[in-house]
């Protein structure tokens, strides 16, 4: 018996292995089992992810950390901190480079930092508070240790002293909320929260307990409560090694301020971001992303696991998150969460259309960090033994790349630097994928022939496979039958150079025009297939750094 099975939207994104035999699940008709290096389109298409392009002073050679300063919405700014220097970018550009205040490697992993107007905060429970200052110009950057007033006192056992110092340690989690600066936990006082005076960030006078006073709490439950976050969310919010917390009052006094234990989940020492209305929070193990949300059922918060039914993504554990928010290019939010086997990890989140899907991207080397910054998300990339800074740029195809426009042009300068320089790039001109070049020790590549629009760069793969083809049939549901898939069709959008099953996909219209790049083609192709294959998924592939779109798989089979 012949059945035809269309998969017409794929916003379940890239689902667990172990969820195979789940066909009674509505997920499972709308995910995949593989979905590498695309996003999930909130029409409910899969498309190739942009490709990664190199800043003006992209090899940066070190590791480091990368973290957004934004003054205004013209006047943006990428940190990266590393043990040596700061290093302050403009549009991609270095416009500054100040010394570090973090020693080691687990400093630069493990501070916190919040920024308003033209300074930024760093702390660390070994440092005084540090802040970083926008002097007026893109060129004039100072960091000095911060001068905090009337700091709290108390008695560790032998006399009343301050809360914080070298002895006693520092702040370790810092944010902005409600007109205070607010840290959360130190080296002594792991489960403290202190709220500074009322718009005077840097005094924590507590006085008389008066409404303006600073404040000074201490989240004692019956079990440890280490504070690895304090975010500024719907509220003051407090995440610990052991559950998560709010503070109930409106407006927070010393009088006001109580804190109510909400979920138990437990943290990671990593930041926590606001996107669609909820906090995501990595959870303690590193292995699931929650959504700290208020139910008004339940009238509390709850956290649920946006990696329920992709948890084999995160096996190797989440060392950082950031996000971006929806932009001309993608109306959608993307979270992006790097794995430590160097994986970024693209969460799409929609939830009045009820997306929340999962893709994974890989590049030729490792991500190592992500910081968006306004519309741009930028990235640390290890490639070979070098770190580079890339941004993730629409309408590129391939990563680490360089893009010359102009007329007649037979050559590019990448400008490149390290590693990168003795690897193969991919070459596209005018739309025509070109033989694979490498850089020549100036970094020149030259072209074939003369063109007027050049992309080069490193290649990386696009993979789609569908969940296995489950229907019904005369016999009841077929998924674990014998059966062969007869002919697949694809529905896709302004692509080129796709694969179904290893054959390609013809997407050329006729009559060809000889001495001109094929268009990308938009519509509906179809691949037969011979014999008695026993295909029980379809697998769509990409290699060359030209543009895809899939919209449908519908899949002709028999039983």
């Amino acid at each position: 018996m012949r059945t035809k099975v269309i998969q017409t939207n794929f916003t379940g994104g890239e689902i667990s292995p172990t969820l195979a035999g789940r066909i009674d699940l509505d997920k499972y008709y709308k995910s995949c089992a593989t979905a590498e290096n695309v996003i999930i389109m909130p029409h409910g298409g899969l498309k190739r992810r942009d490709g990664l392009a190199k800043v003006t002073d992209t090899y940066i050679n070190k590791y480091c950390r990368l973290e957004p300063f934004v003054f205004n919405i013209t006047q943006t700014y990428l940190i990266a901190i590393a043990t040596d220097y700061i290093h302050i970018y403009k549009d991609g550009v270095e416009m500054a480079t100040i010394a570090s205040p973090f020693t080691t490697q687990a400093m630069v992993d493990t501070f916190d930092t919040v920024q308003t107007a033209d300074t930024m905060i760093f702390v660390h429970q070994d440092l005084a508070p540090r802040k970083l200052v926008r002097s007026g110009s893109d060129t004039s950057w100072t960091i000095s240790t911060i001068t905090l007033t009337n700091i709290p006192k108390y008695n560790f056992g032998s006399g009343d002293e301050d809360v914080w110092s070298s002895t006693r340690g520092y702040p370790r989690t810092v944010t902005f909320h409600g007109g205070r600066l607010w840290f959360g936990g130190s080296k002594s006082k792991p489960q403290t929260v202190w709220g500074s005076v009322s718009n005077d960030f840097f005094n924590f006078d507590m006085g008389e307990g008066l409404d303006d006073e600073s404040i000074f709490d201490t989240i004692d439950t019956d079990q440890y409560n280490s504070i690895q976050s304090i975010f500024s969310g719907r509220n003051l919010q407090v995440f610990t090694s052991s559950g998560e917390f709010y503070n109930k009052a409106t407006i927070i006094t010393p009088k006001e301020s109580v804190w109510l234990a909400q979920t138990g989940y437990g943290s990671a020492r990593i930041r926590p971001l606001m996107i669609d209305g909820t906090t995501l929070f990595v959870s303690r193990n590193t292995k699931a992303l929650r959504q700290f949300l208020y139910n008004y059922t339940e009238d509390a918060y709850v956290a649920l696991n946006t990696l329920l039914m992709s948890e084999h993504l995160a096996t190797n554990g989440i060392k950082t998150i950031d996000a971006q928010r929806a932009t001309l290019d993608n109306v959608s939010d993307l979270v992006y969460a790097i794995d430590n086997s160097g994986a970024c990890l693209v969460l799409n989140v929609m939830r009045t259309e009820e997306i929340l899907g999962w893709t994974k991207w890989t590049t030729n080397g490792t991500f190592i960090d992500v910081a968006v910054v306004g519309d741009i998300a930028y990235f640390l990339v290890k490639r070979g033994t070098g770190y580079y800074i890339e941004a993730l740029t629409p309408a590129t195809y391939t990563d680490h790349n360089t893009v010359a426009d102009g007329t007649g042009l037979t050559s590019i300068d990448t400008n490149e630097e390290g590693p990168v320089l003795s690897m193969a790039h991919k070459v596209v001109t005018d739309g025509s994928v070109q033989n694979d070049a490498t850089p020549d020790a100036g970094g020149v590549i030259t072209i074939s022939r003369p063109a007027s629009h050049i992309e080069v760069g490193l290649g990386y793969t696009v993979n789609v496979e569908t969940m296995p083809i489950a229907f019904n049939g005369s016999d009841g549901t077929q998924v674990n039958s014998r059966k062969r898939v007869l002919k697949t069709t694809l529905r896709i959008y302004n692509t080129k150079g796709a694969y179904v099953q290893g054959k390609l996909l013809r997407d050329k219209k006729f009559p060809l025009i000889l001495n001109q790049t094929p268009d990308p083609y938009t519509g509906a192709l179809a691949i037969t297939h011979l014999g008695y294959n026993n295909i029980n998924s379809v697998t769509v592939t990409q290699e060359d750094p030209l543009p895809f779109h899939l919209l449908q798989i519908e899949s002709e089979t028999e039983a």
